[in-house]
């Protein structure tokens, strides 16, 4: 009994000196595979164009966000509501665009006053009128606005000029919400900048030419009154001209 319970001591005792030990050492490093994932976090995850992705998930689609096809009627719609126009340009199979698609693009539209937003695909020759009403593909608009990387989304004015940064990649450490709503406000506050000024531009130049067309009283009757006298020149030579038939008698 005495031999079995000096045994258990002495294994209580190598135990805590272990526990003890692990305690003061130094963490081990992390492991290249958890690194690489902390890394992952900082950058934009998505596909450039050209790159092959895995597919989707089965009964996946693109109908919550509607594709392109007027984007000078699409700008015109943004502008009267002094919005901007949100272009969101993706790449088929792509997972990175279908959760921006799905988890947040399609709630935004669903909102009370949401911006208008359409769907771009950069390597599509689906065609498409541009913001100016001229002809062209879905891939050619993605080459004008510089867009080579998927899912990206540009928010930009009735002539193309951007009123926000562009936001590119998707979620991966769940805070594109956040980066959305800030970009979004940002381009609404310069949408409604532009419109404001646009009106004032509008109404400057219809109070010039509305004072261009006006003319002054004294205007008017002196050149009535030159035009009177010009008549009469032109016509006083020809009543006071002699009769030759009248002379002779």
């Amino acid at each position: 009994m005495r031999t079995a319970a000096a045994t258990l001591a002495r294994l209580a005792t190598v135990a805590a000196l272990g526990a003890l030990t692990a305690l003061a050492a130094p963490a081990a490093p992390a492991a290249p595979a958890a690194m690489a994932a902390i890394a992952a976090m900082a950058e934009p995850a998505g596909l450039a164009a050209g790159a092959t992705a895995s597919p989707l998930p089965s009964g996946a689609s693109a109908a919550p966000v509607p594709l392109a096809s007027d984007l000078q009627n699409d700008s015109r719609q943004a502008a009267r509501a002094g919005e901007p126009l949100v272009l969101f340009f993706s790449l088929p199979d792509c997972r990175y665009c279908h959760t921006v698609r799905h988890n947040y693009l399609a709630p935004l539209l669903r909102s009370l006053g949401a911006p208008v937003i359409r769907e771009i695909e950069i390597a599509s020759s689906r065609p498409v009128a541009g913001q100016g009403g001229a002809a062209t593909t879905h891939a050619a608009l993605a080459q004008r606005f510089g867009v080579r990387f998927a899912p990206t989304v540009l928010f930009v004015g009735p002539s193309g000029e951007p009123l926000a940064p562009p936001l590119l990649g998707g979620d991966t450490a769940g805070m594109y919400g956040a980066y959305l709503d800030a970009r979004l406000a940002t381009a609404r506050q310069a949408a409604s900048s532009h419109a404001a000024s646009g009106h004032a531009a509008s109404r400057q130049t219809a109070a010039s030419q509305a004072a261009a067309t006006q003319t002054a009283p004294g205007q008017a009757a002196s050149g009535h009154a030159a035009s009177g006298r010009a008549a009469v020149r032109l016509a006083a030579p020809r009543l006071a001209a002699p009769d030759p038939e009248r002379t002779t008698r």
